[in-house]
């Protein structure tokens, strides 16, 4: 476990084998900054079944339950800075309990959203103290120079999350060999659903009277309270369950509009989180195959709010 985080067990009554654990662990025998490749997927995959004694081919039939997309990203500020700015991801049910250790999580029925510190978090498993204290001294230079990491994560809990998705047709191991690229194309569609909420930039004289009341009241009550009080409020205007719920999404959709149309240009804001992340892509592809062009659309896509 110490070398490579994975256990194998076997059901002596049905003769199933289950792998356990971090693919991504195993093949790089430490916790890293490196994110898994296409090929460096393959290859981990054959050296298991050759450990294993079992045929690559009849690994790649083999089922899988939960999945981790995600990547390294270089931000341009502190990455702890960037996780209470986060305030929505698909309406989830967000949990900031850790967020001053530097986790954030946006918790779904099918899947997870997870955006950390991932140097903190190397330096934090590192194996001995020594090493553990080394390794922080190295990120805490690399900090100091502006060279900040924040990992952002989907985990797929089960099937059925590729399926809400899509992705049905993506069910074997080997499902996920040949059809990599579609995770960095599901990956960067759900940033564009990622909600960053920092200050409002804006003229007054300017504003509607629908914009001041959304501006004032983000402004007094910041960004949670007054979503609800707001949607609670056009809630209660309708008469019936579905319109209820139309006015709700309507609600958030205004929000989301005075967001985008006012965020301040000056402050991290969206954008700034789309460009750390084309830039994140843009350095993958002169490494591997990607469709740039596509996953640099998805980052500035179709907008998401009515999902």
């Amino acid at each position: 476990m110490a070398k490579h985080y994975l256990n194998v067990s076997q059901n002596k009554k049905t003769g199933t084998v289950t792998l356990t654990g971090s693919l991504r662990k195993r093949s790089y025998n430490r916790v890293t900054l490196l994110d898994m490749s296409q090929s460096m997927f393959v290859q981990t995959l054959k050296g298991i079944a050759k450990e294993l004694c079992i045929p690559f081919e009849e690994l790649r039939r083999a089922k899988f339950t939960q999945c981790e997309i995600g990547a390294n990203i270089r931000t341009r500020i502190p990455a702890i800075d960037i996780l209470p700015l986060v305030v929505d991801y698909a309406h989830y049910e967000s949990n900031d309990n850790y967020i001053e250790k530097g986790t954030l999580y946006f918790n779904g029925t099918d899947r997870l959203l997870k955006l950390y510190v991932k140097d903190d978090e190397i330096a934090a498993h590192s194996f001995s103290e020594e090493k553990r204290e080394l390794k922080k001294m190295s990120f805490d230079r690399l900090k100091a120079k502006g060279i900040h990491q924040l990992r952002i994560e989907f985990t797929m809990k089960t099937h059925r999350s590729f399926k809400n998705k899509g992705m049905d047709h993506i069910r074997t191991i080997g499902d996920l060999i040949d059809h990599y690229s579609e995770l960095y194309d599901f990956w960067t569609k759900e940033i564009n659903r990622i909600v960053i909420y920092n200050k409002l930039q804006y003229n007054e004289v300017d504003l509607s009277s629908k914009e001041k009341e959304i501006i004032l009241g983000l402004e007094e009550l910041g960004f949670f309270e007054f979503v609800d009080r707001y949607q609670d409020f056009c809630m209660s205007t309708t008469t019936t369950s579905k319109s209820a719920k139309s006015a709700k999404s309507d609600a958030f959709k205004e929000v989301r509009l005075i967001l985008d149309k006012y965020f301040d240009r000056k402050e991290y804001n969206k954008f700034s989180l789309r460009i750390d992340v084309a830039k994140y892509l843009i350095g993958k592809s002169k490494q591997f195959k990607l469709n740039l062009p596509l996953l640099i659309r998805n980052l500035w896509g179709v907008s998401t709010l009515n999902k």
